[in-house]
């Protein structure tokens, strides 16, 4: 079996870690299966955003934005914009039976509305970049099951896409144990956004081992998914990184993660470095299942917003009504 390890910022970037269960009455019909998980370390929990019920998790959802990096991917001209990608079945020649491959992978990162026009992602996924580079689609998601998944990336409103303004502040200096340092970057964007609310972050309450959290943001660039799990250790005396085992992937760097109220607690920074697999025998992908296909060693992390409060500067830390 051979193993193929993807960079975050091409469109062959795409997928990390996870470990949750399955969310009940999920409906993936449009999908090939869902036997393949997807370098996971249990059942594979992300579940499309329309199929949650009405409450914080879903109103949040509205809050957070594709993250796509680089020119010639989204353009917007005459009022809509307009995605140039293709399937992720396609992208990563997927063998028969992956999920979510007629969809398709248009983004590198997530992000997250914390003021009306402020948004917070991952310093890995800025590092090196410019912010004219940078594009924000707010609304990337399915509203009921698609009957021609491509469709999503044509003819989109226009007012739904922002650019980078500024980048006005960032850290990228995780330490050698993976648990301290920084993952952040705070970007205003070229206009106030309209039709939805910031995040509430929470800057100082603490976490708890088990306590239940969502992520929600553009697995593999794929249009909005939720998918859920549990915080493993959150020690904001000694790290600034929080563990959980929620089902993440390339594409959810600098995602938020909420806890059950909807209050931003992270960002999604690092997790396995393994994607996708070739089965024994094969010329096609698969994606890689933590202790089925692949030996994962490293779970989910995400930079903890109460460690992003401490490094605030003092007007950040007043626009953004942080303690």
């Amino acid at each position: 079996m051979r193993t193929f390890s993807l960079s975050l910022f091409t469109v062959t970037s795409l997928l990390a870690i996870a470990c949750a269960d399955t969310p009940s009455q999920y409906d993936d019909s449009y999908d090939d299966s869902l036997d393949d998980k997807a370098d996971v370390w249990g059942s594979d929990s992300r579940k499309e955003t329309y199929l949650y019920p009405a409450g914080p998790i879903k109103d949040v959802a509205k809050s957070t934005a594709a993250m796509v990096i680089g020119g010639g991917t989204l353009y917007v001209e005459n009022g809509v914009w307009t995605g140039y990608t293709h399937s992720i079945g396609e992208t990563f020649d997927f063998c028969p039976g992956q999920r979510f491959a007629k969809q398709p992978t248009l983004s590198q990162c997530s992000a997250t509305l914390i003021a009306p026009d402020i948004v917070v992602t991952a310093g890995h996924c800025v590092d090196h970049e410019y912010c004219e580079d940078m594009q924000f689609v707010f609304d990337y998601a399915y509203n009921k099951q698609p009957t021609k998944p491509m469709a999503i990336v044509e003819k989109q409103p226009g007012a739904n896409a922002y650019r980078c303004k500024a980048i006005l502040l960032s850290g990228n200096d995780r330490d050698e144990d993976k648990r301290t340092g920084t993952d952040f970057a705070l970007i205003r964007l070229d206009r106030k956004v309209t039709g939805r609310a910031p995040a509430k972050v929470n800057w100082q309450n603490p976490l708890t081992v088990g306590q239940q959290l969502y992520t929600i943001g553009y697995p593999s660039g794929l249009p909005q998914k939720v998918a859920t799990g549990n915080v493993k250790n959150a020690d904001a005396a000694q790290y600034t990184f929080i563990e959980h085992d929620i089902d993440v992937f390339g594409g959810n760097s600098g995602g938020g993660v909420f806890d059950k109220t909807g209050q931003l607690v992270g960002m999604h920074s690092f997790s396995s470095g393994i994607r996708y697999v070739q089965p024994e025998g094969k010329s096609c992908n698969v994606v890689a299942v933590c202790g089925k296909n692949a030996n994962c060693t490293t779970k989910p992390n995400a930079f903890d917003t109460r460690a992003l409060a401490s490094r605030l500067t003092p007007a950040l830390r007043a626009e953004l009504g942080a303690p």
